[in-house]
């Protein structure tokens, strides 16, 4: 009886974090659904990073053409990492900062225009951009110790990795609203975490669960699309195929909105210790909860 006690229970703990966590998307949705122009920030966000990396391409293929395995990784492969890294979180830490003004107006009834949060993320462009370099170097150190290292090695990296997310996690809210620099930010992130959630914080399955899940629905038509299209169905199968992309685009731009809309919402109830109204108190908590017999942080959004 033991076994299948312990079985039903930890199916029940598994069925409310994905009722917490779909409970989580549908009032997050909302407010995108009342204020679509917010998913504007993710999709110009996705397509100027396609063009980043679009950008890079032939540059890359020169730097790394010659590279046999990572052992030959020299001062030029690592500087246009670098730089690559760089480019990136500043395109994807730009977009947010307009994303969260946005959101931050639409729960207390500002100017919450996609040109709003525009203007607000011009203005901390210093900012972005030495968040940007603060990233991109924390992320290129972890890298370089983690290709040099064993699994136990790679194991802590990925903690450290994850620590840092979770310090970080109101960074963009804290530089877009209270117009902190970056290493003020920072600070004030990791204390609003340590006095709002505890020392030792778990973050539950959120919006990405839900929105996970709902992605792995697309490799159905995909894999359909594929076998059809190769057996000479060549109409519908490319249709199927392009309804899956399509279908998997949308629920990732919805994913990052959504993701954008809550984290807001978080930062104000750590600020202020109100919930905007849109949000049931008892599924917002349980998103970040004190852990009592770890001593580590670990990340589940």
């Amino acid at each position: 009886m033991c076994p299948i006690f312990l079985h039903k229970s930890r199916y029940n703990k598994v069925m409310g974090t994905f009722s917490r966590s779909l409970a989580l998307t549908k009032q997050s949705f909302t407010v995108l659904k009342s204020h679509p122009q917010l998913a504007l920030f993710p999709l110009i966000s996705a397509i100027a990073s396609i063009l980043v990396m679009a950008s890079f391409a032939y540059p890359g293929f020169i730097v790394f053409h010659n590279m046999h395995d990572r052992s030959d990784m020299g001062i030029a492969q690592y500087g246009f990492m670098f730089a690559f890294y760089l480019v990136t979180y500043f395109v994807v830490i730009f977009f947010n900062v307009g994303l969260v003004t946005c959101a931050k107006g639409v729960f207390y009834g500002e100017p919450a225009t996609f040109k709003d949060g525009m203007r607000n993320a011009m203005a901390h462009l210093g900012s972005i951009l030495f968040y940007a370099l603060i990233a991109s170097t924390v992320g290129m150190i972890l890298r370089m110790i983690s290709e040099r290292s064993g699994v136990i090695g790679r194991l802590l990296i990925s903690l450290i990795g994850m620590a840092w997310t979770l310090v970080t996690y109101f960074v963009v809210p804290v530089m877009a609203v209270e117009h902190r620099n970056p290493i003020e930010a920072i600070k004030e992130s990791g204390a609003m975490l340590k006095k709002t959630w505890g020392e030792n914080i778990v973050v539950n399955g959120g919006i990405n669960l839900v929105f996970g899940l709902l992605m792995m629905l697309a490799f159905v038509p995909l894999a359909g699309g594929i076998f059809l299209a190769a057996s000479g169905t060549l109409l519908v199968g490319i249709t199927l195929i392009i309804g899956a992309v399509l279908f998997f685009i949308v629920m990732a731009l919805m994913s990052a909105t959504l993701t954008g809309v809550f984290q807001t919402a978080l930062y104000l109830y750590a600020r202020t210790g109100q919930l905007p109204n849109v949000y049931d108190p008892d599924v917002v908590q349980y998103a970040f909860r004190q852990q009592r017999n770890r001593g580590y942080m670990n990340s589940g959004f």
